[in-house]
């Protein structure tokens, strides 16, 4: 009896395991975002081209308004929340089958490396010990009953720990197509009860809460915790939808998508809600959070908002556009800014920085920071927005001098100073210029950007925003091919000094990385509550013979033949103007510094290296320009 219960038990997990797999195909693209996606059609059609210009209109209180886009349904399955739930997660219809298909064409391009293929076979081996069948194989799926056209939801009611689990309330909405299929997958018991026949999937019935009562209710497959609660959930909430269904149908179209989770923190247990006050200095009386995810060929968007009011601290880091000195162009791979309010800046402010430098740079700060990388593949620069960039230009001057007279090697300009930086032995790295005008304080490595703007470079509204939008915090970038734009005496270095194993990893990440234009992401502070934003753009959008022409080329440079990645990406561009496939072509081409902002080098070099010698020259500076 007890071999029988154990193996009815190992049973069960491994079906649990496999949807689980299913369901949450679409968060293990967040990681890999899906290449080679098809187009959707009809209703689920995606939002507008990446190569289209759309921008968003500033909104109250600093949030960037999105362009709608057009997503998948999901208000039939909310209908089916039950009347006391307080959170709800739902996948539209549709959407599992085009994650799925996305994810599918991820691991084929991992297995085209050698590296990719060893990890993929072991995820494999591993996911077959847990599931009984591939879950990544959609005609398993099939015949294990699971359909993925089918829409997926979750329902209940957040409880602490010790209280009765079935107050949960929880009711589960299941891909299931082939009914007789799952129950002979599921090994599921059937009673019946009121006249209904059930699938059980569990021993337990309502005695844990789990939603072990399943049937076909209205065109879904519907699980429960008990016949009763089954019954309740099989004819929907009441009529317009219960106050959960209302409150995560009710936000504007451009917050809607094709998936979504929404709780009403009003109702969260004490402990729960006294864990959530930590955050009342930034956002204070928070009554919901959503979630949502929009699935396109051309990339998946996610965003969060944790709904509230602002709170004291919230003015200290509020939401603005980029400054327009920060409007530079050319071949940029990266920005990252952020905004901070200058007397923040001044409080923490060390109380021995002599006069000049008080007043001639950190009293001039607007508060506006962004980090560069470009143009090429050795550029990267720290921009901060000044008020009167005369002032800071004489306090620079003073620590130029201050820095000479401690030893370093330093040229002086008509703007500022080049410092040069001993022991680095990456051209381009070896010296940081400090450059004060037009409104900007600028430290550089290689080249500073000129005039442009960067937003023409996005691929999508979201990364538009990213880097012109009211923001806090924003960061952006394009370029993920990490082995194959290193210059080349650094890439040789690495060569020599790194394991073989750890190269071909190395190798590996860039290959997938390939698979993406760019990211983008964004966090602000708004009257509305915290607004946060992830974008990650694919070339799944772009025109079919593009996609080709990439495609093409990618598998050349999986080969290891450079040359002719290069030369097909070259022929890319020349064919197909105005894509996202001809901007990479481009980028690849002008060189770059390799995932976006390249702000591991100017934490690690600029940033430090600036401080080094703006210490050394507070005595000199102190003095004056006639220093030690």
């Amino acid at each position: 009896m007890m071999m029988r219960e154990r193996e009815r038990e190992r049973e069960r997990v491994r079906v649990r395991t496999a949807l689980r797999v299913v369901v949450a195909a679409g968060a293990a693209l967040l990681l890999v975002a899906g290449c080679g996606g098809k187009k959707k059609k009809g209703g689920a059609a995606g939002g507008p081209s990446p190569s289209a210009a759309a921008g968003g209109k500033a909104a109250a209180g600093g949030a960037a308004a999105m362009p709608a886009r057009k997503v998948s349904d999901t208000g039939p399955l909310w209908a089916l929340a039950p009347e006391g739930a307080s959170f709800g997660f739902v996948v539209a219809d549709g959407v599992l089958g085009r994650v799925h298909g996305d994810l599918r064409a991820v691991i084929d391009l991992a297995a085209s490396h050698p590296v990719g293929k060893q990890l993929v076979d072991k995820m494999m081996a591993e996911m077959q010990k847990d599931a009984p069948f591939n879950v990544l194989d959609a005609g398993a799926l099939g015949k294990a009953g699971i359909d993925l056209k089918g829409g997926v939801a979750l329902f209940g009611t957040v409880i602490e720990d010790g209280v009765d689990k079935k107050q949960r309330n929880v009711v589960v909405v299941l891909p299931v197509g082939d009914r007789a299929a799952f129950r002979t997958l599921s090994k599921a018991r059937q009673v019946t009860e009121a006249g209904v026949e059930f699938d059980v999937l569990g021993d337990k019935g309502d005695d844990d809460g789990d939603p072990g009562y399943c049937a076909p209710a209205a065109g879904r497959y519907i699980c429960a915790s008990s016949p009763a609660a089954w019954t309740a959930a099989s004819k929907g909430g009441p009529a317009g939808g219960g106050p959960l269904a209302r409150a995560a149908t009710s936000v504007p179209a451009s917050a809607r998508g094709d998936v979504e989770f929404h709780i009403d923190l009003g109702k969260l247990p004490a402990k729960s809600a006294e864990k959530l006050a930590k955050v009342a200095p930034v956002v204070r009386e928070l009554t919901a959070f959503r979630a949502t995810a929009v699935v396109e060929a051309s990339g998946y968007s996610f965003s969060w908002h944790l709904a509230g009011k602002p709170g004291p601290m919230a003015g200290l880091a509020s939401s603005v556009p980029a400054p327009k000195v920060f409007k530079l162009g050319g071949a940029l791979s990266g920005v990252m800014r952020m905004h901070v309010d200058p007397d923040l800046l001044m409080m923490r402010l060390p109380p021995d920085v002599p006069p000049p430098l008080r007043s001639g740079l950190f009293e001039q700060l607007e508060g506006d920071f962004a980090f560069v990388s470009g143009p090429g593949a050795s550029s990267a620069s720290l921009l901060v927005a000044v008020k009167d960039a005369k002032e800071v230009l004489a306090a620079v001057r003073l620590m130029c001098t201050g820095a000479a007279a401690k030893g370093l090697a330093v040229d002086k300009t008509g703007t500022g100073c080049v410092v040069k930086l001993p022991g680095m032995m990456v051209p381009g790295f070896d010296k940081v210029e400090a450059r004060a005008a037009d409104g900007l304080l600028a430290l550089t490595m290689g080249k500073l950007p000129g005039a442009g703007d960067p937003s023409a470079l996005a691929g999508s509204p979201e990364a538009r925003a990213a880097l012109s939008g009211p923001a806090t915090f924003s960061a952006w970038g394009r370029g993920f091919d990490l082995a194959g734009t290193l210059p080349a005496g650094a890439m040789g270095m690495m060569k020599m000094l790194m394991p073989r194993d750890v190269a071909a990893a190395l190798d590996f990440a860039s290959v997938l990385g390939l698979a993406m234009y760019e990211y983008a992401a964004t966090a602000v502070l708004a009257d509305d509550g915290v607004h946060l934003t992830f974008r990650v753009t694919t070339f799944g959008g772009e025109p079919p013979a593009a996609q080709a022409a990439y495609k093409a080329a990618v598998a050349l440079r999986i080969k290891g033949d450079d040359a002719g990645y290069k030369a097909a990406l070259a022929a890319a561009e020349k064919a197909h103007p105005g894509t996202l496939v001809a901007r990479q072509a481009a980028l690849v081409r002008e060189g770059y510094m390799a995932l976006g902002p390249g702000t591991g080098v100017l934490s690690a070099v600029a940033i430090p290296a600036f401080m080094k010698y703006l210490k050394k020259s507070k005595r000199a500076a102190a003095m004056g320009p006639g220093g030690p």
